[in-house]
């Protein structure tokens, strides 16, 4: 037996989990001697040739066990070959005219975890398929580890009509190891939780039930499908089915191995369905889409889930075999959500029928097949009236509906931004109304941008432009680009269907720092929130200012106009001088001449705020020497600092030495740099 790792795919451009999920990989091994030492162990083998088996009465042919050499094994794929069943319209009659039961050829798996055997399971229905491909004589199936395998062929026949024939040396089996790769529904690990990547707002598409993309369970071609081009077509159906497999504690790796199934196996280049459940109620994105061409062609991708009734259907799949099972009611609720979301923007109600029937209907209402079992086919009305709720939620979606289209930050199109405590920008964000209804500015419901995750949380960035702390701003005019910051922009109180508005609002930074994502949706006041859930959102990183300076010179003269020096080591008691200082900004921070925050100012030190016995009326205050002359001073740039002294009239005849360093008033004291000035008072 020989492995090859055949896949080992990158995910580019996504990286929610790629720190710490492993790069998906496919391993097959083939085992080509799979129908050696298998056989018949009920009914008769009527076939003249050795190596082949029919019936004219009802046979089961069950293979040997069969080892895999494998412990991560966790989906088989069994081909054999066939003559044609009897078409499905072609009834079988006795002389007597009675019906009799169809030729059948039924296979069936079972498999060994190591520890025991599981049921026999029937294999997948033939008729789900891609249009204008043959039928092909293989299954598919899926465990959670498969140290061991069997497989059985069920033959029914009759005397006038004999079963198809199987050729048992041209029968193999393909074991495949799907394991390694993201599994965003498993238990998450200690650095999974620790991170925090993992949120809950994964989704393939921009709105509707949470459903996890190609990228997030790991699919080899995540953002697109080469091999089978996308093809759009107006939808007016659901199609329900089960993939005739068993359940498995890792739904990714399932869905990875079904890939592998369709994708390569069969030769499609994609997975048939359109959508694939698990029993946890869990939706993922099967068949490749781009939802910009569902919106602009106005379509649903043609998958392969339902031979001849492909197009304008969604094939909606519940991992499991669902025969004799029940499926989980979650499993059931999430049939309908997906149901209704997509059929809600073509007018089409879950619950009601149409030209084709019902509207959500079994895949054996379209085609001869038992799928999606009995289990599943008897809650088709659960499902209908879970769609009928969801439907009446998402139809509301249709009046208030938004197209994002681009974001900026202090006229440079970015969802981020970098603040020192205190800053501001101005940010703003473009919107597009695809709904039915206009949008005002004002009235009984106006169109408001509001906090989200969670909902109407007063704002981190709040300033004094906002509304309210939830509400940062509404729109204010109507934009010729969107997404472009230098935009032309015409003031307007409505925006109609089809047009864009810009939402601009000041952002002030809070005095926390670190990363903060503030996230925000559209509200119409007083009705509803937007459905379409885009994950808008900013990436304010608040960076704690450095405040440092260097000493360039200082100097003393008799008066402001700087004309004439001052001895300063000869003063007299009473004398008053002018002494000014001139210093660096070697910190990341501008500084200020005014302001609540970040004022930079000449403060006593050696104690700090000390009261100095050199002050001068004409001091901010007895601690407070002067504020810088300049308005702003960049960080590289010199900042001067000039003030009047007066020599107490009781001073000692000695040197006094002043001590003195810069503050960032309300924040900070400046490193240590021992400036002072040594005054020397003479008689």
């Amino acid at each position: 037996m020989g492995f090859t790792v055949i896949l080992g795919v990158t995910l580019f451009g996504y990286d929610r989990y790629s720190r710490y999920q492993q790069t998906p990989e496919t391993i097959k091994s083939s085992i080509a001697d799979a129908s050696n030492g298998g056989r018949v162990i009920r009914g008769n083998n009527t076939s003249p040739e050795s190596t082949k088996i029919s019936t004219t009465t009802n046979m089961v042919y069950e293979s040997r066990e069969i080892e895999t050499d494998s412990k991560k094994a966790n989906a088989a794929v069994l081909k054999w070959e066939q003559t044609s069943e009897v078409p499905v319209d072609e009834e079988q009659h006795t002389d007597s005219g009675e019906h009799t039961k169809d030729v059948t050829v039924t296979p069936q798996f079972r498999t060994n975890n190591g520890d025991e055997w599981s049921e026999w399971v029937d294999a997948g229905s033939q008729e789900d398929r891609k249009d204008g491909t043959a039928a092909s004589h293989d299954a598919l199936v899926l465990a959670d580890k498969i140290t061991k395998l069997q497989y059985r062929f069920k033959l029914t026949g009759h005397e006038n009509e004999p079963s198809p024939s199987i050729d048992l040396s041209k029968t193999s089996v393909e074991v495949l190891d799907t394991s390694k790769g993201p599994s965003p529904t498993k238990p998450k690990s200690l650095l999974e939780k620790l991170t925090g990547v993992f949120d809950k707002k994964a989704s393939a598409v921009a709105e509707g039930p949470q459903v996890f993309s190609r990228a997030d369970w790991g699919s080899p071609e995540p953002n697109s499908s080469p091999r089978w081009e996308p093809e759009y077509e107006p939808l007016s159906q659901a199609v329900v089915h089960h993939t005739a497999t068993t359940q498995t504690p890792d739904s990714a790796a399932a869905l990875r191995a079904i890939w592998e199934f369709h994708a390569n196996g069969r030769g499609w280049g994609d997975i048939g369905y359109n959508y694939i459940i698990d029993h946890g109620g869990n939706i993922f994105q099967g068949r490749y889409s781009n939802w910009q061409d569902e919106q602009s062609q106005n379509g649903e991708v043609v998958g392969g889930h339902a031979y001849g009734n492909n197009y304008g259907t969604t094939g909606i799949a519940v991992l499991g075999n669902f025969t004799s099972t029940n499926p989980d009611n979650r499993s059931l609720q999430a049939i309908g959500k997906i149901a209704a979301f997509k059929l809600h923007r073509f007018g089409i109600n879950p619950a009601q029928s149409g030209a084709r029937g019902p509207n959500v209907v079994g895949h054996r209402d379209v085609t001869s097949t038992s799928c999606p079992g009995e289990r599943l086919y008897g809650n088709l009305p659960t499902i209908r009236y879970a769609g009928l709720l969801n439907f009446n939620t998402y139809s509301s979606m249709a009046q208030h509906d938004i197209w994002y289209r681009g974001q900026g930050a202090n006229g440079v199109a970015t969802n981020s931004v970098n603040l020192f405590p205190g800053e501001q920008a101005e940010m703003y964000i473009d919107l597009t109304n695809t709904g039915t209804e206009n949008w005002n500015n004002t009235g009984a419901n106006p169109l408001r941008l509001g906090t989200e995750f969670p909902r109407d949380r007063s704002g981190l960035f709040v300033s004094s432009s906002w509304i309210s702390p939830n509400r940062p701003t509404t729109f204010q005019s109507k934009v010729s680009t969107p997404g472009d910051p230098n935009s032309v922009l015409t003031p307007t109180s409505v925006i109609a269907p089809g047009e864009t508005g810009r939402f601009a609002f000041t952002a002030k930074a809070p005095p926390y720092v670190g990363t903060h994502l503030a996230y925000y949706q559209p509200v119409a006041e007083g009705r509803t929130w937007f459905l379409r859930q885009l994950g808008m959102h900013f990436v304010f990183n608040v960076k704690a200012p450095r405040f440092s300076w260097q000493y360039v010179g200082q100097s003393a003269y008799t008066n402001q106009t700087k004309s004439t020096p001052v001895n300063v080591s000869s003063l007299s008691r009473g004398q008053r001088f002018y002494a000014e200082l001139t210093v660096r900004n070697t910190g990341d921070k501008t500084w200020n001449k005014t302001g609540d925050l970040y004022a930079v100012k000449l403060a006593t030190s050696n104690p700090h705020d000390r009261t100095s016995g050199f002050y001068d009326s004409t001091w901010m205050s007895a601690n407070r020497v002067s504020m810088q002359q300049e308005t702003t001073v960049q960080p590289g740039q010199t900042a001067t600092f000039g003030a009047w002294f007066t020599v107490p009239s009781n001073a000692q005849l000695t040197t006094h030495k002043e001590y003195f360093k810069l503050v960032a008033e309300g924040y900070t004291w400046f490193n240590e740099l021992g400036m002072h000035w040594p005054f020397t008072v003479t008689n």
